[in-house]
């Protein structure tokens, strides 16, 4: 998005600059043309490069819908800034579908649970599994699954001890081994 929004500023600055330096130079026959078209981008804001994307995107979408009048393209045109023009209005399309793009993956993401809340939920479920384990040992070939699974648990325990170098580093991962 921030590529796309400086092709965006550049191709707005690089118009508005050009029409403004046609009104510059006095007696040319494109001046009144440039005044008018200048007065347009007055209106929507000339310094609307440096807004915010969604107050800028709504500027340029108003500046284009101004410029797009058949009065205003024809001024365009005999400024010889058509080409420049299609490019502003390339620019701010690719920019907005970029935005919509980046909405929407906004939207999934705060969708999503955080980190913690899912560390929450698969700390419970391991602890259910273990638990389960633990009550089942007492039938055959649970008991050695178990005391696989317990040894598992216990080496994971000890390497995230050892790591931290902090002992009861973490109570939740400290609990799920449950009493036997």
């Amino acid at each position: 998005m921030a590529k796309a929004n400086i092709v965006q500023n550049n191709a707005f600055n690089g118009m508005k600059f050009c029409v403004y330096g046609l009104t510059k130079v006095d007696g040319n026959s494109l001046q009144a043309d440039a005044k008018d078209v200048y007065s347009v981008f007055k209106l929507v804001g000339i310094s609307l490069s440096r807004n915010k994307y969604m107050a800028k995107s709504t500027g340029l979408a108003k500046l284009i819908d101004i410029l797009e009048r058949p009065e205003n393209t024809l001024k365009i045109e005999r400024l010889h800034l058509a080409e420049v023009f299609n490019l502003l209005k390339t620019a701010h399309l690719n920019f907005e579908n970029l935005a919509l793009e980046q909405i929407s993956a906004n939207a999934k993401l705060r969708q999503m649970g955080t980190a913690s809340a899912f560390r929450k939920d698969m700390e419970a479920a391991i602890h259910n599994y273990l638990a389960m384990a633990a009550a089942m040992k007492e039938f055959d070939g649970w008991d050695k699954f178990y005391a696989l699974l317990n040894e598992s648990v216990k080496g994971a325990r000890n390497a995230h001890r050892s790591r931290k170098n902090k002992p009861d580093n973490d109570a939740a991962f400290n609990n799920l081994i449950p009493e036997e």
